[in-house]
């Protein structure tokens, strides 16, 4: 697996000062896109949440969720529980985060037996990495309410690193932060193309919707490349 600890630190120093990132965040929300809002007040997964932006960006436009978050990689949990602290509960709460460092699998086959299905998933940039991600989509399918949504953004075999690193590189000129912080970003783009690459083109249009069908859900709403910059194939699901 890759050394996520490398990665964590990185990631939110470049990334969250982009509006390429903050538009997917957008995009996956339903603030902008083709996607419906949310529901307040619902149950809501955050699948290999990493470092947490998701989670933050849900609980603020949507504060009375209860929202259980999952990713097993420790340096990416440390990250996680420091940007989520004041929002963090010990069990599944209304308005809190409930955060558990296990697989995903795991996670659910936990929350399975405690009885509670959740109204949304989000898995983004996660699938490609996974070993049995059909059986990890089976579990998810398992784990959500009759019509309960998945919001899957994956790379497919579309997407392209170095145009992705070009915009975000300009993201960051136009606010004057490129020359602060170009060694974050080399070593975010070297991590990418060195562990992430050899996977990132495992999944096409047509495997993503094959997996998600005999993995039991019921629909395939919407799909579109036009997603990350055209970086990422974005698939709205229902059970």
């Amino acid at each position: 697996m890759p050394a996520w600890s490398k990665y964590a630190p990185v990631y939110d120093l470049v990334l969250c000062r982009t509006a390429t990132y903050q538009a997917m965040l957008d995009d996956l929300l339903g603030r902008s896109g083709w996607l419906p809002k949310m529901r307040d007040g619902a149950v809501v997964l955050d699948l290999g949440c990493g470092t947490g932006n998701l989670s933050r960006e849900i609980l603020a436009v949507y504060p009375r969720t209860t929202l259980i978050a999952v990713d097993r990689d420790p340096s990416m949990a440390n990250f996680f529980r420091e940007k989520l602290s004041f929002r963090l509960a010990d069990t599944p709460t209304a308005g809190s985060v409930f955060f558990m460092e296990v697989d995903i699998s795991e996670a659910m086959d936990v929350l399975g037996a405690k009885g509670i299905a959740a109204d949304y998933a989000f898995l983004v940039n996660v699938l490609f990495l996974l070993q049995e991600p059909e059986a990890t989509l089976r579990r998810i399918a398992r784990g959500l309410k009759p019509g309960g949504e998945l919001r899957l953004s994956n790379p497919d075999e579309g997407t392209d690193l170095d145009a992705l690193f070009d915009r975000l590189r300009l993201d960051l000129m136009e606010i004057n932060e490129f020359q602060r912080l170009e060694s974050e970003f080399d070593a975010l783009k070297t991590f990418n193309k060195q562990q992430l690459l050899p996977m990132l083109h495992r999944f096409s249009r047509d495997s993503l919707q094959h997996l998600l069908k005999h993995a039991s859900f019921r629909k395939v709403t919407h799909i579109s490349h036009d997603h990350y910059r055209g970086q990422s194939i974005l698939i709205f699901a229902i059970t």
